[in-house]
């Protein structure tokens, strides 16, 4: 896995990983990220930018 990797494609992806993930980060990081967010990434790098820049 790299931050090419496209996480939608991963077998593991379901809509309750994205809910998992939207939780984590703002758990661990204190930033709000939305369905829209992550709709909007392809890659995992785009999902760490967009969290990265808010």
């Amino acid at each position: 896995m790299s931050v090419e990797t496209k996480f939608r494609e991963l077998d593991e992806w379901s809509s309750l990983i994205a809910l998992s993930v939207i939780a984590m980060v703002d758990e661990v990081y204190g930033i709000t990220i939305n369905g829209e967010d992550i709709r909007n990434s392809q890659t995992i790098g785009d999902l760490f930018n967009r969290i990265k820049n808010k």
